[in-house]
């Protein structure tokens, strides 16, 4: 996990220069089709994104945003209502390499599921 400082400063980041560009599934997509899947590629997707250097989340959101389409997830409407049915072992568990129960949790609550993010991974 990163420090609180440096998600706060790299999501300042994106909301100041990125927050146009991406606003959909589709603009991330074409996003991520202009940096190759590969260390170098997503490093510099990285800096795009949010000012700073941690490839692998890059990558990560590389293989999350595959996965969300891959089950038919695209808009908005669609990732709410995946949110308010999915569970952790049926519908996420080992479907993103590197993402487990906290980004789970941290999705289905941001489309407003009444749940609270796990303390421990006791699931």
């Amino acid at each position: 996990m990163l420090w609180a400082p440096i998600v706060v400063k790299a999501l300042e980041y994106f909301r100041a220069n990125r927050w146009d560009e991406v606003r959909t599934l589709d603009d991330l997509d074409t996003l991520l089709s202009r940096f190759p899947d590969d260390q170098q590629g997503n490093t510099a997707l990285a800096v795009h994104l949010r000012g700073y250097k941690f490839w692998t989340r890059a990558e990560r959101l590389r293989r999350l945003a595959r996965y969300l389409r891959c089950i038919g997830v695209t808009e908005r409407e669609s990732l709410k209502a995946w949110a308010q049915v999915s569970e952790f072992h049926r519908d996420f568990d080992g479907r993103v390499t590197g993402l487990g129960p906290a980004v789970f949790q941290w999705l289905v609550v941001r489309q407003g599921v009444d749940t609270g993010k796990p303390e421990s991974p006791v699931w």
